[in-house]
């Protein structure tokens, strides 16, 4: 089956805009079947899927990819970003929309290296401390009106924020950071930001935010600096903050994060 998910709810949707990706994609594939993301969590486990396209942000993509992991082997997934920051889809060259749709078109292939925190599937990055409520606390008209530009504004007032203690155990050290986030990630890129052109994919990269100059940084020079890089194929983290995991908020205080077994064949730009 060729299935189209979409979230309504996501900050770049309009009904002419879903019309438009619909009938593009029916130029694509004989037999599309749409759901939106209500209707996809409750039939899922009774699709035998091929093909998966997914409009939203990067908690949409990081929910549906999560409900079918135990098939991804059997799956080709297309990502059209409809979100506010679409750190994903930046990563691997899916920069908007119709840059997506045109890399559906075209068919290709890239398999995409992922983690695993505990059981869930971690597609570019786990944020731990009080900074990774700013997505989260930004309501859905500022994101229309404002976009990702309202991230960095809302970040400014986050820089006044208490510091978050997080511990990082890898294999026999252990490494505590007093951040106002920290993030680990295994994409050369993230969002668009250069973390480290020369990561490998076998790689996971601790990066703490600091203060404000880390921050600028960020988001004038488009660089991460303070980057711990390891070998290791799985770290221990253990914060009491909040954690984030693809933009997404769960309710955890210690886990695992790993390199996954398998790995998500995408219809992308590059690696």
């Amino acid at each position: 089956m060729d299935i189209y998910v979409y979230n309504e709810f996501s900050s770049k949707y309009t009904n002419t805009l879903n019309d438009k990706i619909i009938k593009e994609l029916n130029s694509v594939y004989n037999n599309l079947i749409i759901y939106d993301l209500c209707e996809f969590q409750e039939h899922y486990s009774k699709l035998e899927i091929e093909h998966l396209i997914i409009s939203g942000g990067d908690g949409t993509l990081h929910n549906v990819v999560n409900l079918v992991k135990d098939y991804l082997d059997k799956i080709i997934i297309g990502y059209i970003p409809t979100g506010t920051a679409n750190d994903f889809g930046n990563s691997y060259g899916i920069k908007n929309i119709d840059q997506a749709l045109n890399i559906i078109k075209s068919k290709t292939i890239n398999e995409i290296s992922i983690m695993k925190l505990d059981d869930t599937l971690v597609l570019y990055g786990v944020s731990i401390g009080k900074m990774s409520e700013v997505s989260l606390k930004t309501k859905k008209k500022s994101k229309k009106l404002f976009g990702k530009l309202i991230y960095k504004i809302k970040g400014i007032k986050y820089l006044f924020c208490k510091k978050s203690f997080v511990k990082v155990m890898i294999e026999n050290q252990v490494f505590n950071y007093n951040v106002k986030a920290l993030l680990a990630v295994n994409t050369k890129y993230l969002g668009g930001v250069k973390v480290n052109t020369k990561l490998s994919k076998e790689k996971i990269s601790v990066l703490p935010i600091k203060n404000i100059f880390d921050l600028i940084k960020i988001f004038i020079f488009g660089r991460f600096k303070k980057i711990k890089s390891t070998n290791a194929k799985e770290i221990i983290l253990e914060s009491e903050n909040i954690w984030c995991v693809d933009g997404e908020k769960i309710d955890i205080k210690k886990a695992k994060l790993s390199y996954n077994q398998n790995k998500i064949r995408l219809l992308s730009k590059n690696t």
